[in-house]
C-alpha cells in the first residue's frame, strides 16, 4: 500500500516536471493563420508542392523597423492563388483574392504593353481600375494618406507602375497622388536594407552619360543633356564621365566612394540569361565594356542612391522565391541603399527635366522614393510629356 502511494506521488512529480519542460505553444499571428488556411501555407508546411517556393515573411523583425507612415505590401502568386499580405507598425493582415493568378497576370501584361507602346493602343483605364480594386480594396489594405507603400510583386505585376492604380477609397485618385509607392524585392530584402547603417559624409556624385559602348544601338545625345542637367541640380563633388572616358574601368573605380550614382546609357536585357544583362559602357584595356549583372553584384558599394536611366534596367524574370534578377536589383545586392530603374524604353526627351526635378528633391532631404514621386507628379502636368509612357517607367527600389 505505501509503495503504491509512493509510486503515485513519484508519477505526479514527474508529470509536473514534464509539463514544465514542454515548450509553450504560442498563439499564431494573423498572417500565420492566413498562410495555414491557404495553399501558400500548405506549400510552406510541405503538404503541397510548387514550382515557385516562397519564403515566409519575417513579419515580427520587419515590424520593429517600420515607421508610422510605412505600409508594406506583398503579393504572392502560388499555383492559382493570389495572396496579399500587408504589415504596418501596429498590425498585420491579408487575404486571398477572388481573382486567379492567371487573370491578374493578364491584366498586368495588358497595362504594361499599352503603357510601353502608347501609339498602338488606348490607355488601359479598365485594367488599371481592376488592378487597383483587387490589390487594395478587395484585400482591405489599410492605406492612409501620405503613406509610403513598399510593394513586393512577382511576374508581370513587377513591371506595372503601381502609382497609376486608381483608389476607390479616395474618389478615384491614383496611388501616386495619395501616397508614395516604392518597390522592394521582398520583405526579407527590405529588412536587410533597413539594417544598413548610413554614416554622415559629404555628398558626391558619379555621373555617366552616352558611353561609347560596344553595341550597335548607336549614340545617345539626349543622355548627354540629361547628365548636364543632373550635374547642375546636384550640389557637391561631381565626377562626370562621357563618351570615351565612360569606360568600364573608370566607372568601377569611381563607383566605390560615391554617395550618388547616375548612369544614362543603353541597357540590354538578356531574357534567357538575366545574369548576363548589362549596361553598355565603353571598353578599355582591362574590360570588354558590357557591365553585367553578375559583375555588379560582386562590388562593394556604399551609395545612398543609384539611378539607372537605361532601357529595361528594372526588367526581371519570374524566378523562384524572392531571387529577382535585374540591373537595379544588382546594385542593391552590391550595397546600394536605394536604386531607381526603368521598366521599359527610356523616353530620352523627357528625362533631363524629370531627373533634374528628382535631384532637386533629393537635395531638399527627400528619400529617393519620395523624390521620384514628386518629379513624376510634376511631369504629369507637362503639356508634351504628360502621358505615363514618358515618366511612369521609372521605379524606385528603396527600403526607406
Amino acid at each position: 500500500m505505501e509503495r503504491g502511494r509512493a509510486r503515485t506521488l513519484l508519477d505526479a512529480i514527474e508529470a509536473r516536471r514534464s509539463r514544465r519542460r514542454a515548450p509553450q505553444q504560442r498563439e499564431p499571428s494573423p498572417v500565420n493563420r492566413l498562410l495555414r488556411a491557404t495553399r501558400l501555407g500548405r506549400i510552406l508546411s510541405g503538404e503541397a508542392s510548387s514550382d515557385r517556393p516562397v519564403d515566409p515573411p519575417p513579419v515580427a523583425g520587419l515590424q520593429k523597423r517600420l515607421r508610422r507612415d510605412d505600409l508594406v505590401l506583398s503579393v504572392e502568386l502560388v499555383a492559382d492563388d493570389v495572396v496579399v499580405l500587408w504589415a504596418r507598425r501596429d498590425g498585420v493582415g491579408g487575404g486571398v483574392l477572388r481573382r486567379r493568378a492567371r487573370e491578374l497576370s493578364l491584366l498586368s501584361r495588358e497595362v504594361y504593353q499599352v503603357l510601353a507602346c502608347p501609339d498602338l493602343l488606348p490607355e488601359p483605364t479598365e485594367a488599371l481600375r481592376a488592378l487597383g480594386s483587387y490589390l487594395f480594396t478587395e484585400a482591405r489594405v489599410p492605406l492612409k494618406t501620405r503613406d509610403r507603400v513598399f510593394v513586393s510583386a512577382p511576374g508581370e505585376l513587377s513591371a506595372v507602375p503601381l502609382g497609376l492604380l486608381p483608389l476607390r477609397s479616395n474618389r478615384g485618385c491614383s496611388l501616386l497622388e495619395h501616397a508614395t509607392p516604392v518597390r522592394i524585392p521582398s520583405w526579407s530584402c527590405m529588412y536587410g536594407l533597413r539594417r544598413r547603417r548610413r554614416l554622415p559624409r559629404e555628398p558626391s556624385l558619379l555621373c555617366v552619360g552616352d558611353p561609347a559602348g560596344t553595341s550597335d544601338l548607336g549614340a545617345l545625345p539626349a543622355s548627354a543633356r540629361e547628365v548636364r542637367a543632373v550635374a547642375r541640380a546636384f550640389s557637391g563633388q561631381k565626377t562626370v564621365l562621357m563618351r570615351d572616358t565612360a569606360t568600364e574601368a573608370a566607372v568601377r573605380r569611381n563607383l566605390v566612394d560615391k554617395s550618388h550614382v547616375h548612369i544614362a546609357c543603353h541597357g540590354v536585357y538578356v531574357a534567357g540569361a538575366p545574369h548576363l544583362s548589362y549596361l553598355d559602357l565603353a571598353p578599355d584595356e582591362e574590360h570588354d565594356g558590357p557591365f553585367r549583372v553578375e559583375e555588379i553584384e560582386g562590388l562593394a558599394l556604399d551609395a545612398d542612391c543609384v539611378v539607372l536611366s537605361a532601357c529595361v534596367s528594372g526588367q526581371r524574370p519570374d524566378t523562384a522565391g524572392d531571387d529577382a534578377l535585374s540591373l537595379g536589383r544588382a546594385f542593391l545586392a552590391a550595397g546600394a541603399r536605394a536604386a531607381v530603374s526603368c521598366a521599359w524604353v527610356v523616353a530620352d526627351d523627357a528625362m533631363p527635366a524629370l531627373m533634374q526635378d528628382f535631384y532637386i528633391a533629393l537635395q531638399r532631404g527627400r528619400r529617393p522614393g519620395e523624390a521620384l514621386a514628386d518629379a513624376q507628379l510634376k511631369a504629369r502636368t507637362h503639356k508634351r510629356f504628360n502621358h505615363p509612357f514618358f515618366w511612369a517607367s521609372l521605379q524606385a527600389h528603396d527600403a526607406g
